[in-house]
């Protein structure tokens, strides 16, 4: 399959990210095309502190610019990779209580991760229950990658995208808030195996692609 890539530059940011309350504070909003897409943000700590990566989708809520999203998204998972690719960590749930009950489901199937990080880059990735990392860095790819609509078939049995376990139809919106102690947003790192790729434009279309150039000639 060839590789879908659609880079959001800067006519598209209005409608990727919100305004932020505070330097610390980056909000994104945005829809899946598909149930395999993968959302790569990163980010840089100038110091080391308490990063928490949160998503609001699924069961909806006030994100950290002050926006209401509303509910009814897909079901998230988050995965957290160094500058170098290394995953870290990954999430798929968080607590009732942390994360939003769903009004209709009543799960709790927001992700949510919390966690002290050296000062240094990382890369948040943003794919669907199921999509799995398939190995220890971020070159490894995810499982689901080029599988397109895979989840109604999975858990309902019938074609289509964006189905939960619980089985519950979806929608193909996310949200997701990056803070922490001082946050400098840089150009986002493409998911380098086939299937649907989206990267999200974090300033001018140039300067985007003078980091993306540099960033895979260091690797």
């Amino acid at each position: 399959m060839m590789k879908r890539i659609l880079l959001w530059c800067l006519a598209m940011i209005p409608l990727l990210i919100a305004s932020p309350l505070r330097a610390d504070q980056l909000s994104f909003q945005n829809n899946f095309t598909s149930d395999d897409d993968v959302i790569i943000l990163g980010f840089s700590l100038t110091a080391p502190g308490t990063v928490t990566l949160r998503t609001f989708g699924y069961a909806g809520g006030i994100n950290g610019a002050g926006s209401t999203v509303v509910g009814g998204g897909f079901d998230p998972l988050l995965t957290l990779f160094d500058g170098a690719g290394n995953f870290l960590v990954s999430n798929n749930d968080g607590a009732c209580g942390v994360v939003g009950t769903d009004a209709t489901t009543l799960n709790c199937f927001d992700a949510y991760l919390s966690l002290i990080l050296d000062a240094g880059d990382y890369n948040v990735v943003l794919t669907e229950n199921d999509n799995l990392p398939l190995g220890p860095t971020l070159a490894d790819s995810f499982s689901r990658v080029g599988s397109g609509n895979f989840t109604c078939a999975e858990f309902m049995g019938s074609p289509g995208g964006f189905c939960d376990a619980s089985p519950s139809q979806r929608g193909s919106a996310w949200a997701l808030d990056i803070v922490t102690p001082s946050t400098v947003p840089m150009a986002p790192v493409p998911e380098p195996d086939s299937g649907a790729l989206v990267l999200s434009g974090l300033g001018l279309f140039m300067a985007l692609r003078s980091h993306f150039d540099a960033t895979w000639r260091s690797r």
